[in-house]
């Protein structure tokens, strides 16, 4: 009976629990608008997706008489379709047609960079910092949103998406090697001899009736125990994979994840050595259906570089004069049977990410030591087309199928189209919560989501004071909250009133929440003042006790309680220690 440890059960708990929808009637289907996120409804389904010429280059000129959208084998009529520019120079815009491709001006980029701490080891981690160190530093461009996020951190440690460098610098010093699926900290395992192989190695007397088939099978449940621990850390990357997508669903447009991993792979061996596929199967179907409602595109990275399937300095290989003379019956040359295993290892983790990459309607970068190129080659990548189709009746009918599979046909020679291969048949409910339990659990939510909100502005100015008065130190500073993006209403007296709730928090470097302010606050204010604070917004005084040293987050949110709208910051701040 296999064992594992209670660790990686909490966390295949945590990552890959259940999937579960509501369903809720949509509003008449419209034309596509460059900020609509991606619908999926009973009326309107909406689909993005890019098309690249034979030298892989963005076609951003493609006619409607191009395009073909199937679903579950059966053309669907395109009511409307449109070309977002990826480019970051000359903006225009228009209404979308179905006689004509329109094109509207670039899209703000939002990205998310992944990195797989669940399957990195310790020398793809130096990899993956130094490609994200570059990021920032050469290829992030101004308005672009990014957020740094790990797999194994939990939603507490994933960095908020920002435009502030700094922060996304601070996130990237904070990546550190967790121990991989392979407990090594190598990209590739290293070779050892069994124990079996050992004894023969030794001469040992005991090892006479050792068989080719004893071999065999000791070789299978090593090889089984490997792929099953394995799959537990390919869950909790898939988990949290779609953790991320869905948080990513709240923003507008079409967003990008970019994954940082090792691989993992799609199928495993049982004891009888046959391979096997189901639970990471059914879990990369979920994220593929997720990225659909979510409108993300991801991207894979396989930070290893460029691996070789010889022998290296990391291996143990066992030559010994009992090893090359006796000839146990039925069994293959050991050293070539491990080379096999490592090739077959390396091809079958790169399948898992083009598979994600491919299904989700991005492409996988791979063989590459400049995993920099992998992360340009994304964002030259970020033109893309916005269909929008009527579904059939039976689309989300649940006797008929689960899973709708999408199909999308481009006629220009040379033309191929990368897109999402389907959805669950649920419907999403857009209906925002309209109760006070559920909009305080969502004030909550939005503070330790990584996934900040834009739509009230928010600044954050706080600095660390030590009171030699009191042997304390505190967290003190100002809060700037941009008043035209409240709710004012006028009272009797003519004057106007806004109620707005502030939310704010210390998070320790492992996620952990210090201290915290919640407090309702009500404006009221008439004249040149309502005037003035309109124009230039107003300044919120706070001060927090930081107990011990440390590097801390400090995050805000502002929910403005008449329209619901929130808008979110952070601030990082390193707490020295004694001298």
């Amino acid at each position: 009976m296999r064992k594992i440890s209670i660790s990686f059960l909490i966390l295949f708990g945590l990552c890959a629990g259940a999937y579960a929808q509501d369903a809720s009637p949509q509003a008449t289907p419209k034309p596509s608008d460059p900020g609509d996120v991606v619908r999926i409804s009973t009326n309107l389904i909406q689909l993005d997706f890019s098309v690249v010429d034979a030298a892989g280059k963005t076609v951003p000129d493609l006619k409607p008489d191009e395009v073909e959208i199937y679903e579950n084998g059966r053309r669907q009529g395109i009511t409307s379709i449109t070309y977002i520019s990826g480019a970051r120079k000359g903006i225009g815009a228009a209404a979308a047609q179905t006689s004509t491709v329109v094109s509207f001006g670039p899209a703000r980029r939002t990205i998310a960079l992944i990195v797989d701490n669940l399957s990195l080891s310790a020398e793809s981690s130096a990899n993956t910092r130094r490609a994200l160190k570059k990021f920032v530093a050469e290829q992030m461009q101004s308005g672009d949103l990014a957020a740094i996020v790990s797999t194994a951190g939990g939603v507490n440690n994933l960095q908020r998406f920002t435009t502030d460098k700094a922060v996304l610098n601070n996130a990237i010093d904070e990546i550190k090697f967790q121990g991989n699926a392979s407990g090594e900290e190598g990209s590739l395992a290293p070779i050892k001899p069994t124990d079996l192989e050992k004894g023969l190695a030794m001469g040992n007397d005991l090892m006479i009736a050792v068989t080719g088939q004893d071999l065999a099978d000791e070789r299978n449940r090593n090889r089984s125990a490997a792929d099953y621990r394995a799959a537990i850390y390919a869950a909790g990357t898939l988990g949290s994979l779609k953790t991320i997508v869905a948080g990513m669903g709240s923003l507008e447009g079409r967003k990008s994840a970019i994954l940082f991993s090792d691989g993992f792979k799609l199928v495993d061996r049982n004891e009888q050595g046959l391979t096997e596929s189901g639970r990471i199967s059914d879990l990369l179907r979920q994220l593929v259906d997720q990225a659909a409602r979510s409108a993300v595109t991801v991207y894979t990275i396989d930070a290893r570089g460029q691996q070789t399937d010889g022998l290296g300095a990391q291996d143990s290989v066992v030559v010994t004069k009992p090893r090359t003379t006796v000839h146990v019956a039925g069994a293959l040359d050991p050293v070539q049977e491990d080379l096999a295993d490592r090739r077959n290892d390396i091809q079958d983790r790169q399948a898992g990410l083009e598979q994600l990459a491919r299904q989700t309607g991005g492409f996988a970068t791979k063989n590459s030591n400049d995993l920099s190129y992998g992360v340009g080659k994304v964002l030259e990548d970020q033109g893309y087309y916005l269909l929008s189709y009527s579904p059939d009746a039976e689309t989300f009918d649940s006797k008929t199928r689960k899973f709708n599979n999408l199909e999308v046909k481009i006629s220009r020679p040379g033309a191929t189209a990368r897109y999402r291969s389907g959805f669950f048949n649920v419907p999403i409910g857009e209906a925002p919560a309209t109760n006070p339990a559920s909009l305080v659990q969502a004030a909550n939510s939005a503070l330790v989501t990584p996934f900040g909100s834009n739509a009230i502005g928010v600044t954050v100015n706080a600095s660390v004071i030590n009171s030699e008065l009191t042997g304390t130190t505190l967290l003190r500073g100002t809060i700037h909250i941009a008043a035209s993006d409240l709710t004012f209403v006028s009272n009797p007296d003519g004057s106007k009133k806004s109620v707005f709730e502030l939310i704010a928090a210390t998070f320790d470097q492992y996620g952990v929440q210090a201290d915290h302010i919640a407090k309702s606050n009500t404006i009221n204010v008439s004249g040149a003042k309502y005037d003035k604070i309109l124009a230039q917004g107003f300044d919120y005084p706070f001060e927090l006790p930081i107990k011990k040293p440390g590097t801390y987050q400090f995050r805000v949110m502002i929910r403005d309680t008449v329209s619901a709208r929130s808008g979110t910051a952070i601030q990082i701040l390193t707490v020295p220690g004694p001298k």
